[in-house]
């Protein structure tokens, strides 16, 4: 309890730093249930044209690698599954056409990578650009 106390603490001033930039949403202590359950930030509106999203994980508990995929505002799949490590940034490309547009409303979905009996956390930025 103490190692995830410090994790989402870590997690709350690296957030706080990263608020300077207007399309980035910091993620902290972002449950990953058990058995690959999945979980979502809720939906950020783009601000450019780009036809992805930038995830940074910065700190996980629990597991090693977390996957994530951009979701329209139905929280269907729009893009393919990236696996992450701690400290590892990701370009999540849309594979599905539409989603490139200022304004339309993106997710973030994420489980834990490995089939698991127990809960895990992570934490990160996501630029929703």
């Amino acid at each position: 309890m103490k190692k995830l106390r410090k994790i989402i603490a870590t997690s709350l001033c690296a957030g706080i730093l990263s608020i300077s930039a207007v399309s980035a949403a910091g993620y902290v202590g972002y449950k990953l249930p058990r058995f690959q359950g999945n979980n979502y930030t809720s939906a950020h509106a783009k601000t450019t044209k780009a036809n992805y999203i930038t995830n940074t994980l910065e700190n996980v508990e629990g597991t090693s690698t977390v996957t994530f995929w951009a979701n329209n505002s139905s929280k269907r799949q729009i893009s393919n599954d990236y696996d992450q490590k701690k400290g590892n940034t990701s370009d999540i490309k849309f594979t599905t056409d539409g989603y490139a547009a200022e304004g339309t409303e993106i997710i973030l979905g994420m489980e834990n990578a490995s089939w698991s009996v127990d809960t895990a956390f992570c934490a990160g930025t996501v630029n929703f650009r």
